[in-house]
């Protein structure tokens, strides 16, 4: 199934209160509200689902845009190493981040 026809399948529902869900995308432990796939059981916690539906996306840590890329061939998160089909690439070098990387808040306290 193509990534933007998942997208536009997905419903928000509320978790129960007390219970988690694991988003498929950043793997994180989430619960509150998650967008749900209920053919195939998929979960994403509104952060990268959010994040999944942008084309293109500016992120303070790099200088240019990237653009989501989704292909069959497994390619590198140049953060984190990981392997994956759905990545943000710069068009201009060669940075990469995945989902789980995007995501991440830019500082800390």
């Amino acid at each position: 199934m193509q990534l933007q026809l998942l997208l536009d399948s997905l419903t928000l529902i509320p978790t129960k209160p007390g219970e988690t869900f694991q988003c498929l995308f950043c793997e994180r432990g989430c619960s509150g509200l998650s967008y749900y796939y209920e053919e195939i059981m998929l979960n994403l916690d509104v952060q990268c689902a959010l994040t999944l539906a942008l084309d293109i996306l500016t992120h303070k840590g790099h200088e240019h845009q990237l653009i989501l890329s989704t292909t069959e061939c497994e390619q590198t998160c140049t953060s984190c190493n990981s392997e994956t089909r759905i990545i943000f690439r710069c068009t201009i070098c060669e940075f990469a981040l995945d989902v789980n990387c995007a995501t991440l808040p830019y500082t800390t306290r």
